[in-house]
């Protein structure tokens, strides 16, 4: 799937993809390696392998950017 329009499949197709692991790579020379490797880790089939949200926030690409965010938005003064 990766960052295909899914809206363009069926959803049970997209649910089944996901379910069996299928899926299709990000476009790393524009999104960057970091993100494929948290989708990666988002669509482990098991849910006991897939990051919190804590781990998730503190990723060196994520981090930032939700920091920029809330600032923007007035959450962090």
């Amino acid at each position: 799937m990766g960052l295909d329009h899914i809206h363009q499949k069926k959803v049970s197709n997209v649910v089944l993809s996901i379910a069996s692991g299928k899926k299709k790579n990000v476009n790393t020379k524009k999104y960057g390696q970091q993100m494929q490797e948290i989708i990666d880790m988002m669509l482990q089939l098991n849910p006991e392998d897939r990051p919190t949200t804590k781990e998730l926030i503190t990723l060196p690409d994520i981090f930032p950017t939700l920091y920029v965010l809330g600032a923007s938005l007035g959450c962090i003064e």
